[in-house]
């Protein structure tokens, strides 16, 4: 029912469903599905790939307070940041395993896009060695499935990026109030909030 620690980042909760909670202080969770809570967030990493709710009604309940929570259709809060400024981000809009997936293909990119341009060069070099033609013919075969890998990839990322932006359908919805402090991020769009002000 509740998730407390004093090390930020020492508790970590997966769930490949929804995870549901009184509050929780200083930890990582990620859920496959929604994040419900009763009371708050404080200092957390919250990712959920539906949706978090904080759903505090009453007596200052319903608080996300410092740390990061991203969801990909919905946060919904009764209170955003905290007195101080207290840095908390909110990101809606984005299914964050898409992205993790996305930033995994462009890693292996930027490998074969290295491997390409250096066997580019082993056969500009054999080029001038009519005696290493053997060789030559291996790099050129190995940089020709070196190229189809990084087209394929490409495609890949693509299709994943065509899925990822959700943004027309997210919301971040406050009830209460939103300190200054707060940044919230829709798809590709950012608001930082300076000032304190309402729902």
């Amino acid at each position: 029912t509740a998730c407390h620690v004093t090390k930020p980042g020492s508790a970590r909760l997966t769930a490949k469903g929804s995870i549901k909670a009184r509050y929780l202080e200083n930890c990582i969770v990620m859920a496959e599905q929604t994040v419900v809570i009763d009371d708050a967030v404080i200092q957390c990493d919250v990712t959920a790939i539906e949706q978090v709710c904080v759903r505090g009604e009453s007596n200052g309940k319903g608080s996300i307070v410092g740390g990061t929570v991203r969801a990909t259709a919905r946060v919904r809060a009764s209170v955003l940041g905290g007195p101080g400024n207290s840095q908390t981000r909110i990101t809606a809009g984005v299914n964050p395993l898409l992205q993790r997936a996305i930033e995994k293909h462009r890693e292996h990119i930027d490998l074969k896009l290295k491997e390409s341009g250096e066997l580019t060069k082993v056969l500009k070099l054999l080029a001038t060695r009519p005696d290493k033609g053997e060789i030559a013919a291996k790099a050129r075969l190995t940089l020709q499935k070196v190229n189809e890998e990084i087209a394929e990839t490409l495609n890949e990322e693509r299709a994943l990026k065509a899925r990822l932006q959700v943004a027309d359908q997210a919301r971040v919805v406050v009830s209460g109030r939103v300190y200054g402090g707060v940044t919230a991020t829709i798809g590709k769009k950012t608001r930082f909030v300076p000032e304190d002000t309402g729902p």
